[in-house]
């Protein structure tokens, strides 16, 4: 696994940059994901134009469960409800 790991962040790395993502939620613009160092996501949704986050928010703990107090719909920034049952 210590082998693999350089190559999962570089394709994790590569990934982030396919689908216009960036670490910095300042600099962001539409789709961001972002990933841990160990190459699991921390967060996933989209910003609207003014880089506020919009609609669907999905962020994960650390063991890699859903953070249900984070996660939600979003709008203008603001949670304001949460995510809804499959």
């Amino acid at each position: 696994m210590v082998k693999l790991l350089p190559a999962l962040v570089a394709l994790t790395a590569s990934l982030s940059l396919l689908v216009g993502c960036s670490d910095d939620p300042q600099d962001a613009s539409g789709l961001s994901i972002k990933y841990n160092e160990s190459g699991q996501k921390e967060w996933e949704g989209k910003y609207n134009k003014d880089r506020k986050p919009e609609g669907r928010w999905a962020y994960w703990n650390e063991d890699g469960s859903v953070n249900t107090e984070r996660s939600g719909i979003y709008k203008d920034g603001k949670r304001i409800a949460p995510l809804p049952d499959k």
